[in-house]
C-alpha cells in the first residue's frame, strides 16, 4: 500500500518519457536493440537462446513483449542522459557549499559497505533467481554482479564501498540492509519490475576527511542531487502537457 503511489508515479513518468521520445520523431535503430538483446542472452542466460525462451514461457511473456521492454529501457536511459545528465553543471562553489553542510556524511570509512546486484525488468525473476542460486553455490559476488547486474557499480563487481544506504538506495533495499548482519546476503528484493540482491560487507564509523580528500565523492553527491532536481523538473514539464487520471484502487 505504501509503495503503490510511488510505483504508480514511476510508471506514469516512464510512459511520459516514452511518449516524449516518440513525439520527437527519433528512431532507435533495430541494431541497437538486437545488440542489447544478445548481451542479455550472453550475460544472463549463458548465451543459450533456449533458456531465454524458457524464462519467457515461465513468466508468460512473449518474445515480442520482452523485446518491447528492452527497447523501452534503452529509450528511457537515453532520454534521461540527454535531458538530465548532459544538462548538469557542477561548480566548485556548489561542491564547497555541499561539503560545508554535509561533511559528516563523508566520514572516512563511515556507513555500510555494500555489494549489490540489480536485475532490470528485461532480466526478470528468472535472472534474479539464477543469480541468487549462483551465489548460494559459492560463486563470488563480484562475478555474479558482473554477469547479471544493471546498476552503476556492476563493472566493479557490485561494490559500492562504504555508503549511507538511506541516500544511496531505494527504501526496500535500505530495509533489507538494516536486517542483515555483516557478511550476510539478502534474498531477492522486489521493487516493481526491478529486483535486487544485496550483501552487507561491513559497518563502521570514521572521521570526516578534508575537502580535498573528499572532493570526488562530494562532487558525485552534488551531481546526484542536481540530477534528481533536473529529473523532477523535466518530468513535471511532461506532466503539465499530459492528461493523467488517477484511479483509486483498493489494496
Amino acid at each position: 500500500r505504501e509503495l503503490f503511489p510511488v510505483v504508480r508515479d514511476m510508471l506514469v513518468n516512464r510512459t511520459l518519457i516514452l511518449e516524449a521520445y516518440e513525439a520527437s520523431g527519433a528512431e532507435l535503430p533495430n541494431e541497437v536493440v538486437n545488440e542489447r538483446v544478445q548481451a542479455i542472452i550472453a550475460d544472463q542466460f549463458g548465451g543459450d537462446e533456449a533458456k531465454l525462451k524458457e524464462a519467457l514461457r515461465n513468466s508468460r511473456t512473449t518474445r515480442e513483449e520482452w523485446m518491447k521492454k528492452v527497447r523501452e529501457n534503452i529509450i528511457v536511459m537515453a532520454m534521461q542522459q540527454l535531458q538530465v545528465d548532459r544538462k548538469i553543471v557542477v561548480s566548485p562553489k556548489k561542491i564547497k557549499e555541499y561539503y560545508a553542510a554535509h561533511a559528516a556524511d563523508f566520514a572516512e570509512g563511515a556507513g555500510t559497505h555494500v555489494h549489490s546486484i540489480t536485475i532490470d525488468p528485461a532480466g526478470g525473476a528468472a535472472a534474479a533467481e539464477k543469480a541468487l542460486a549462483e551465489l548460494k553455490s559459492g560463486k563470488t559476488f563480484a562475478d555474479v554482479a558482473k554477469a547479471y547486474s544493471s546498476d552503476p557499480q556492476a563493472a566493479q563487481g557490485g561494490d559500492w564501498g562504504f555508503v549511507d544506504p538511506a541516500t544511496s538506495f531505494a527504501a526496500p533495499i535500505v530495509e533489507a540492509l538494516a536486517k542483515l548482519k555483516p557478511g550476510e546476503t539478502s534474498d531477492i528484493i522486489e521493487m516493481s519490475e526491478w529486483r535486487a540482491i544485496v550483501r552487507k560487507v561491513a559497518e563502521r564509523a570514521g572521521e570526516p576527511p578534508s575537502l580535498a580528500e573528499a572532493w570526488p565523492k562530494v562532487e558525485a553527491a552534488v551531481r546526484a542531487e542536481l540530477g534528481q532536481a533536473r529529473y523532477n523538473e523535466w518530468v513535471d514539464s511532461l506532466r503539465k502537457n499530459a492528461y493523467i487520471k488517477n484511479v483509486d484502487v483498493k489494496l
